[in-house]
């Protein structure tokens, strides 16, 4: 008798129906399905060894990539810095290419110092009335760096600057497009 093999929870169901003698089968029927059983738990075995096993690969191949961004990262910015680098030292600051022109952009970067900022300071540089509650103020970054680029004492003062130089690309323009 070929019956289509049941699944693991109808094969329980059907065991405890008999057990309960709700069941209407006869004892051969129920000892062909119960016959399934064991095939059926190795059957579920596999099938989670599989998947814990695709899971380790997939893990792995996370992490291999994950070191394989890192490293491209890494390889990316020491060919900037080259670049910038190369440029600093050869006192150039613009090299035209067929298409691409490249440069050597510089940023400047102003960080305020480990300091905290409250209403004494805020007077000192007459950004508040004299008759303002002390407390503490926290820093607007934006405010801050603007403040900085106007009054060079508040910048000496207060922050740390910091230029950084870096290569930037830009479309050759003098070179006519095909």
């Amino acid at each position: 008798m070929s019956q289509k093999k049941k699944s693991f929870y109808k094969i329980l169901k059907l065991m405890q129906e008999f057990d309960d003698q709700t069941l209407d089968i006869s004892e051969e029927e129920f000892k062909e399905i119960v016959e399934e059983l064991p095939t059926k738990i190795d059957d579920c075995k596999y099938f989670i060894n599989s998947l814990e096993s695709r899971i380790a690969v997939i893990h792995r191949e996370i992490s291999d990539l994950g070191e394989i961004k890192t490293a491209m990262m890494n390889t990316l910015k020491s060919f900037k810095r080259y670049l910038s680098n190369t440029m600093i030292n050869m006192e150039v600051d613009k090299l035209p290419g067929e298409k691409h022109v490249l440069s050597l952009a510089r940023r400047s970067t102003v960080k305020f110092k480990d300091i905290e900022i409250d209403s004494d300071i805020y007077l000192s540089l007459n950004m508040l009335s004299p008759y303002t509650v002390k407390r503490t103020y926290s820093i607007n970054a934006d405010g801050f760096k603007k403040l900085c680029e106007n009054n060079q004492e508040i910048k000496e003062k207060y922050a740390t600057e910091s230029i950084s130089t870096f290569p930037q690309f830009r479309l050759n323009r003098s070179v006519k497009n095909d």
